[in-house]
């Protein structure tokens, strides 16, 4: 079985959730006697390349390119136009008997004539529509290829929900496949924060919540008296950020990180509890990598986060400020219930496997293949 994959979420993303999952796919399909792999990564800015882990000497990998570019913000609409000249040049007339699966919404390859395969990651752009850009393309995007796909991988229960809302599209043509476990590497050196600290992990703005929890932290002396709230990823804080952080005169409690993964391994071992203040999740890979590095969650009771999460976090009611503010400070002050959490968590991210979401990523390919 021949399957494409192209460069688009590799230019738009250095880290991410989706970027990793096509990441993860592509190392266990590459090793499938039983699959032909072509990849074009492109001139892109993303960490997770194939060349840094030998993958390109597979048989199996029978094309790869892949080649970094300058991180540049303004640059990257320039690449993307790039690897769109180039793929559609190299791949434009690929028989019928490939599967093309895009790793984003945008169908490059309009005439393509074999089975096209798109995964669904969350129903933002069409719930928040006030956080984007108007130039933005995806929603435009999305109308075009999910007319065209032959079939859908959505990766929670909550995200089919939320396209069949969207969208008529016939429920046959879908698959629920859930993401495998991040895997973060194992953490050997000290805690990079000494003292005690509530962590958050990924982009601050819009429906990610991340105010929320600023107010909560900042108002309450019980929380901004004895830990420190500590930021992981998510671009530096911006002026205005820095503004409300000095006025409070924080600089020292509130806190931003970047790293790579140990660093944000070692975050998660060391926190006294992960918040999750997010609206709007389509899977939330920051709940099993809490998980896997035995930190307690917190979580808010919407979207996809229950489904993923289980019974390895707290939930707090949606948009409840108070309600978050209780369950934070109840779950720092009660050791008993943070061990029981991360004993849940435990178990409960070992549900979840790369191996697992390939073979049925696998599965999925052969069924639309013959319908």
């Amino acid at each position: 079985m021949k399957v494409l994959f192209d460069h688009q979420i590799f230019v738009l993303q250095k880290y991410g959730g989706i970027s990793k999952y096509f990441y993860e796919l592509m190392k266990i399909f590459s090793a499938d006697n039983n699959l032909d792999i072509y990849f074009f990564q492109g001139y892109n800015i993303n960490s997770y390349q194939l060349s840094d882990i030998g993958c390109q000497c597979s048989k199996n990998l029978k094309y790869y390119f892949s080649r970094k570019a300058p991180e540049i913000m303004k640059a990257r609409l320039l690449y993307l136009e790039i690897n769109k000249i180039i793929f559609k040049l190299k791949f434009s007339k690929t028989g019928a008997d490939f599967i093309y699966h895009p790793s984003y919404y945008n169908n490059i390859l309009k005439k393509f004539k074999g089975k096209v395969i798109v995964t669904v990651h969350d129903m933002t752009h069409e719930l928040f529509p006030e956080y984007f850009s108007r130039l933005d393309k995806t929603p435009k995007w999305k109308k075009e290829i999910f007319r065209r796909a032959d079939g859908l991988i959505c990766i929670s229960e909550s995200t089919k929900n939320d396209l069949l809302k969207f969208y008529n599209i016939e429920e046959e043509k879908i698959k629920i496949i859930y993401h495998g476990n991040p895997k973060l590497p194992e953490v050997s050196a000290t805690a990079i924060v000494n003292e005690p600290y509530i962590l958050f992990v990924g982009a601050r703005n819009g429906y990610k919540n991340f105010d929320m929890l600023y107010e909560i932290y900042t108002q309450s002396r019980e929380l901004h008296d004895s830990y420190k709230l500590v930021t992981f990823g998510g671009r530096n804080f911006n002026q205005i950020e820095l503004q409300k952080i000095n006025e409070r005169s924080f600089q020292n409690k509130v806190l931003n990180i970047q790293g790579d993964d140990s660093v944000l391994a070692n975050l998660y071992k060391n926190a006294s509890v992960f918040v999750f203040p997010s609206k709007y999740e389509g899977f939330g890979f920051p709940m099993l990598e809490a998980m896997q590095l035995g930190c307690p969650i917190l979580a808010c009771k919407t979207s996809s986060l229950p489904e993923i999460g289980g019974e390895a976090s707290e939930y707090f009611e949606p948009d409840n400020q108070e309600d978050m503010k209780t369950k934070l400070i109840n779950l720092l002050q009660n050791k008993e219930r943070r061990n029981y959490l991360t004993s849940k968590g435990y178990q409960h991210v070992n549900n979840f496997s790369w191996e697992k979401c390939a073979r049925e990523t696998i599965k999925f390919y052969k069924y639309v293949r013959q319908r």
